[in-house]
C-alpha cells in the first residue's frame, strides 16, 4: 500500500464508537487513457496524446484548474483527506512542472504519473484502492474533474454525514451521497457566468461510501446509474459543487434539457457564493 497517499482520520461517531474514516479522491488531468474513454475523433493512442497534449489546450486546462478547482481544495475546512492527480508520463514537462508548482503547498494533493493508454476505470480504481488503509472502518471516495470544484466544507460535511449513516453503510456495504445543488460555470464566452442548478447524480460532489476491503470503487459505476441498484442519499440544501462548462468539455452540457433544473439566483448572490464557498474570483477566469 502506498503510504504517501494515505490520509487516515479517527472520528468519534454518534453511536459511541470510534470510527476511522478516510476521505480520498481522484482527478484525471488530461490523462490519455484507452481511446474508448473519450469523446473524440482520434483513432490511435498517439493521436489522442496529440489532442490532449496540445499546448493551447493544456494552457487553458491549467488555467481552469488553478482558478476553479484548486482554491477550495487548498481551503478545505477539514484537512484530513487525500486527492490524487492522475497525469500521463508523457505530459510535457512544462505542464508537469506547472502542476507541481500549483499543488506544492497543498499537502493533501499528490501527482500520480502513469503510462498512457491504461483503461480509464481500471487505472483510477487501482489508484483509489492503493490509497486505502485496511485499518479504516469506512472509505469516502470522490472524483473531481480538473475544471470542477467542491465547496470548502465538502470534506467536513462528508465526514459529518458519514458518522450519521455509519450503520447504514455497514449493512449495505456501499452507499452514494449525492450533493446535488451547485453552480454551472460557463466560461465559453468573453465573460464567465454562473447559474445555480439542482441536478441529481453529477460527478462533482458525489461521494461513494464503502468498506476498505471492497473490490469496487466510485469508478466502478456510471455516476448517473449507481442509484438504480444501490442505496443513494440526496443532500440538496448546501451549494456544494461547481461544474465548469466550456468548449473543451469531454461530456457536454445540454442547457435546454437542464432548463427546469436551473434556479434564478441574482448575479450578486452568485458571485458572493462563488467567493465564500469556492474561493473563486470569476473575474480571473
Amino acid at each position: 500500500m502506498d503510504k504517501e497517499l494515505q490520509e487516515v482520520t479517527k472520528a468519534e461517531g454518534i453511536y459511541g464508537s470510534d470510527i476511522r474514516l478516510q476521505v480520498v479522491g481522484i482527478t484525471r488531468f488530461s490523462y490519455p487513457a484507452n481511446i474508448e474513454a473519450f469523446n473524440h475523433s482520434a483513432s490511435t493512442l498517439q493521436e489522442l496524446q496529440e489532442v490532449l497534449y496540445a499546448h493551447e489546450r493544456l494552457d487553458q486546462r491549467i488555467h481552469l484548474f488553478e482558478q476553479i478547482t484548486l482554491p477550495a481544495i487548498r481551503g478545505q475546512s477539514d484537512k484530513d483527506f487525500a486527492l490524487a492527480i492522475l497525469i500521463g508520463e508523457n505530459l510535457p514537462s512544462k505542464y508537469q512542472e506547472k502542476l507541481e508548482a500549483l499543488t506544492g503547498d497543498i499537502q493533501q494533493v499528490h501527482l500520480v504519473r502513469k503510462p498512457e493508454g491504461s483503461g480509464h476505470k481500471e487505472i483510477c480504481l487501482e489508484i483509489l484502492t492503493s490509497m486505502r488503509d485496511a485499518q479504516s472502518d469506512l472509505i469516502a471516495e470522490f472524483r473531481l474533474d480538473d475544471d470542477d470544484a467542491v465547496a470548502v466544507d465538502f470534506v467536513e460535511r462528508t465526514r459529518t454525514i458519514a458518522m450519521e449513516i455509519w450503520p447504514l453503510v455497514r449493512s449495505q456495504k456501499r452507499v452514494e451521497l449525492d450533493f446535488c445543488r451547485g453552480f454551472l460555470l460557463d466560461v465559453k464566452g468573453p465573460r464567465a457566468t454562473a447559474r445555480e442548478i439542482v441536478v441529481p447524480h453529477w460527478t462533482p460532489a458525489q461521494v461513494y461510501f464503502c468498506l476498505p476491503n471492497s473490490p469496487l470503487s466510485i469508478m466502478s459505476y456510471r455516476h448517473t446509474r449507481f442509484w438504480t441498484g444501490n442505496t443513494s442519499l440526496s443532500e440538496a440544501k448546501p451549494i456544494m459543487f461547481v461544474r465548469g462548462v466550456h468548449g473543451d468539455n469531454d461530456s457536454s452540457v445540454n442547457f435546454k434539457k437542464l432548463k427546469k433544473s436551473i434556479r434564478h439566483m441574482p448575479e450578486e448572490r452568485v458571485l458572493k457564493f462563488l467567493k465564500q464557498r469556492f474561493l473563486i474570483d470569476i473575474e480571473k477566469i
